[in-house]
């Protein structure tokens, strides 16, 4: 490969651990929009920003509501984080069970 081929090849970039409290926060939020609670409101409660939760309802859905990344390294960084429940199905025993998991995870990071 000569010179200027190589400064094309593509270089993966690694992909930072996942901070379960901060994806599983992000993930509360997609469901409850999912769920047609209104942008704003979960924007409000949650401290996200409505802009980032309108792109990530929007571009990341399957990643926060299903543990699924196309991406393997993605995949990979989520696997501390597994096994989670499937939230894009619509039931409300799932929202209680992830609100009690970030809660026990917000706690331990106060320790």
């Amino acid at each position: 490969m000569d010179g200027a081929a190589a400064g094309r090849v593509r270089r993966r970039r690694r992909i930072p651990p996942v901070d379960p409290a901060e994806y599983l926060h992000v993930r509360e939020a997609v469901a409850r929009v999912d769920r047609g609670e209104a942008y704003a409101d979960v924007a409000e409660d949650t401290g996200l920003p409505d802009s980032t939760l309108r792109s990530l309802v929007e571009d990341r859905r399957d990643l926060y509501l299903a543990g699924e990344a196309e991406d393997d390294r993605v995949d990979a960084a989520l696997a501390d984080i597994r096994p989670v429940e499937d939230l894009r199905e619509d039931r409300a025993d799932g929202l209680a069970e992830l609100r009690e998991r970030v809660a026990r995870l917000e706690d331990a990071l106060e320790e």
